[in-house]
């Protein structure tokens, strides 16, 4: 009975072999990569054997040792070889909001990207429509001969024509100093940082005294986003001019002795 057992036990034993025997040995040879030469970055590496391929790191047998590499460092074409996906980094912004607006199927977001008039392709930059870019020249050229007329007016009502030089760029600070009864030396002072901040100061309080109007419009003139109204304002409203009152002089009177 027991050399039965005995028996029983060597049959399985054997059975276990050949169950391991029969495991296809290759498929866990697949795991190790051998390369001739693995360069990273300097450094070089001969007779290299991967053994290991984790999430962030991948440990390697060589000529002269064993050691760590990180994914990120190794070649495009050895990461693909050892099954990690290329990951290409994603710079262009605008080429993902095309991409995530073309995946929306609203037909408002439809219609809204086709007024848009920026188009971007992957790999490549930004590229305006032709056409806005026209009308934005043509906007900004129409806006700058406004300014200029509003500077005419203003010129004009304090009585003091404002010269051709009122349609130049940059020398129409001239005759606006001029209507301020300012001096010349000020355009300097416009031309220089900081102190363009003091003259401009400066010429809205005169300006505002020469056309007759109050604190509020001086203020106004001065805000970033009121001044442009302000300065329409000072154009096409009527007014007179702040005179300061001369005073007579204080005649005494002597009394002669005949």
């Amino acid at each position: 009975m027991q050399l039965y057992r005995c028996g029983g036990t060597v049959i399985r034993a054997l059975l276990g072999l050949m169950v391991i025997a029969a495991v296809p040995w290759t498929s866990l040879a697949e795991v190790e990569h051998q390369f001739s030469v693995l360069q990273i970055g300097t450094q070089a590496y001969s007779n290299v054997t991967v053994t290991t391929c984790a999430k962030d790191y991948v440990f390697v047998h060589h000529s002269k040792g064993m050691t760590n590499i990180k994914v990120a460092e190794l070649p495009p074409e050895i990461r693909e070889t050892l099954g990690y996906a290329s990951q290409k980094p994603k710079n262009n912004t605008n080429a993902w909001t095309s991409q995530a607006l073309t995946k929306l199927q609203s037909p408002q977001v439809k219609d809204l990207a086709a007024l848009l008039p920026v188009t971007a392709e992957p790999g490549q930059g930004i590229t305006l429509d032709p056409k806005w870019l026209w009308g934005l020249g043509v906007f900004m050229l129409l806006f700058y001969f406004f300014w200029s007329y509003c500077a005419m007016l203003i010129c004009k009502k304090v009585g003091n024509p404002g010269s051709p030089l009122i349609w130049v760029p940059v020398l129409q600070l001239i005759p606006l100093l001029r209507a301020a009864k300012m001096s010349g030396w000020w355009f300097v002072l416009f031309l220089v940082p900081f102190g363009n901040l003091v003259a401009q100061i400066v010429w809205s309080v005169k300006i505002v005294q020469a056309r007759g109007k109050g604190i509020l419009c001086m203020i106004s003139l001065l805000l970033p986003v009121t001044n442009l109204f302000a300065f329409m304002y000072l154009a096409f409203s009527s007014g007179t001019p702040i005179r300061r009152s001369k005073q007579r002089p204080v005649e005494i009177m002597t009394l002669e002795i005949a």
